[in-house]
């Protein structure tokens, strides 16, 4: 999920994706989120790549006023691999404007969508930015994606969490694919991993009961899990790939490895 243009540190990346059945459509709809702290190498505007199989994507207001979102919502869940140290997050207590988020339909609209943004958000046309939206878009042509540019340090306060119509609404689909070397995606090669990973569906109990940890609980917007299941990929020979599970696979209250031996390679 972690797709740069430039070299950039990336660390605390929390993940998760929701398949919820609006009332006023009778279209199965996908959320997904992330919320990551990052620190870009050099002074450039650096940007962000994040991914979604689906059409209609539109990137969701409210969870932008949350401060403790994510880390409810991923915080339990179980580590792949023990390291000696306790599994936990630091608090997200940074303000920052620092950062824009657009989205793009699919990645022939990635460039449009780049002139578009602010005028100090706008990374240089150069031949690395070319080359991996050219890469992009013979992987990933008729996905949606989410664009954050920033420069520098990057603190989210809050995630990003988009909504779209998957084109197939019977798998959940997490972006993992990791990039941040400055260097087009090696697909498939074992990587560190360090992302936590969450699955929900509406009206499907999962392993994990959310506590929300806000002045304003969110628990009953759409885009909100009551529970989650997912685990927290630590481990340091992991696949690059993005996470896909079946959604049948997510009624056995799995976690951790029992859910990794069901995803979708």
């Amino acid at each position: 999920m972690t797709i740069t243009v430039y070299p950039a540190n990336v660390e605390e990346i929390q993940t998760y994706s929701y398949a919820t059945l609006l009332s006023e459509d009778p279209r199965t709809e996908h959320v997904t989120g992330f919320q990551l702290n990052a620190t870009s190498v050099g002074d450039q505007v650096n940007c962000l790549f994040m991914h979604v199989p689906g059409n209609d994507l539109v990137q969701c207001d409210e969870p932008v006023e949350t401060r403790n979102f994510m880390r409810s919502l991923t915080g339990m869940l179980p580590s792949l691999q023990y390291n000696g140290d306790k599994s936990t997050l630091d608090s997200f207590a940074f303000e920052t404007d620092n950062y824009v988020v657009a989205v793009a339909e699919n990645a022939h609209e990635i460039m449009k969508t780049f002139r578009s943004l602010p005028s100090e958000f706008q990374p240089a046309i150069d031949r690395t930015l070319v080359n991996l939206v050219i890469w992009l878009t013979g992987e990933f042509m008729n996905h949606g994606f989410v664009i954050l540019c920033w420069k520098g340090h990057l603190y989210m306060p809050a995630p990003v969490v988009v909504k779209y119509v998957p084109k197939n609404d019977d798998v959940l689909f997490v972006p993992g694919l990791s990039a941040t070397d400055g260097e087009l995606p090696k697909i498939g090669v074992p990587i560190r991993r360090n992302q936590r990973v969450g699955f929900a569906i509406e009206g499907s109990e999962q392993p994990f009961r959310v506590l929300y940890q806000e002045r304003t609980n969110p628990s009953h917007s759409f885009w909100a899990p009551s529970d989650i299941t997912g685990f927290y990929d630590n481990r340091s020979d992991g696949r690059n790939t993005d996470y896909m599970v079946a959604v049948e696979s997510l009624g056995s209250s799995l976690s951790g490895w029992d859910l990794i031996d069901e995803l979708i390679i």
